[in-house]
């Protein structure tokens, strides 16, 4: 992502933020918590992997970005890295096609009597801080504001 960023002549400096125009995606497995006390780390972790597996390229396929898992969340922006006019419409297109995927994989893995949870997506859109926090020993690039609260 930081490649992508640089790309994108961002001039955003540890400690620093611009106001964008943009949309946040989160997504999440529903019940999420309970499923992890019932299963083993592995199993745990082979889920999250199988569910980022089909999340991640169906988000940056309609141009977002990952911007951080926040256990079984994800959060991803559209039209804060690389400012666009479409970010609204392809956020939603991204909701569209994830939703696909995500079925046909909980009924996968209903069919092979796995743990399938439901899935949650919420998206909203406008005015965000893109911005980089952190030090020289973790630094982050996140989108603060109202429209990622209301997702």
């Amino acid at each position: 992502m930081a490649q992508k960023i640089a790309r994108a002549d961002s001039s955003i400096e540890p400690g620093q933020a611009e106001l964008r125009s943009a949309a946040a995606l989160v997504v999440d497995l529903r019940g999420f918590a309970q499923i992890a006390r019932l299963l083993s780390p592995e199993a745990v972790m082979e889920l999250l992997g199988e569910y980022r597996k089909h999340v991640i390229p169906l988000v940056q396929r309609h141009g977002g970005f990952i911007d951080k898992f926040l256990g079984d969340g994800i959060l991803a922006s559209f039209g804060a890295i690389v400012a666009n006019e479409t970010y609204a419409a392809d956020a939603l297109r991204a909701v569209e096609s994830i939703a696909a995927e995500l079925a046909a994989w909980r009924t996968a893995r209903i069919e092979a009597g796995l743990v399938a949870p439901e899935i949650g997506m919420a998206v909203s859109g406008g005015d965000v801080l893109f911005g980089a926090l952190g030090d020289k020993t973790r630094l982050e690039y996140t989108i603060i504001g109202d429209a990622v609260l209301r997702s």
